[in-house]
């Protein structure tokens, strides 16, 4: 379990320091929620299901999650990988 745990981590860790600039505005609570979430689901399907599975699972959700990121910020005229006009994209995160 800790090879998987270490990956997802790795990921997340990526992840959150590449596209801070979409989550300037969000809780620290809602951050940290957000990681124990993702590690304790990725814990219970490897301890249920093994490693081949937990790792399909971290590669589902960081997929999942690239694809419903750029889809929702092409709907809505924002660059996916500057988060700009800021503007719009704070007024489509209730951020104003």
């Amino acid at each position: 379990m800790t090879l998987e745990l270490f990956i997802a981590a790795a990921l997340l860790s990526c992840g959150q320091a590449l596209v801070a600039h979409f989550e300037e505005r969000t809780s620290p609570w809602r951050r940290l929620a957000k990681v124990i979430v993702l590690l304790g689901s990725t814990a219970l399907v490897s301890w249920l299901a093994g490693r081949t599975w937990a790792l399909a699972w971290v590669g589902s959700w960081l997929l999942l999650g690239l694809c419903l990121h750029l889809w929702w910020t092409r709907r809505h005229g924002i660059n996916f990988w500057t988060a700009q006009p800021r503007d719009r994209y704070y007024e489509l995160r209730g951020w104003n």
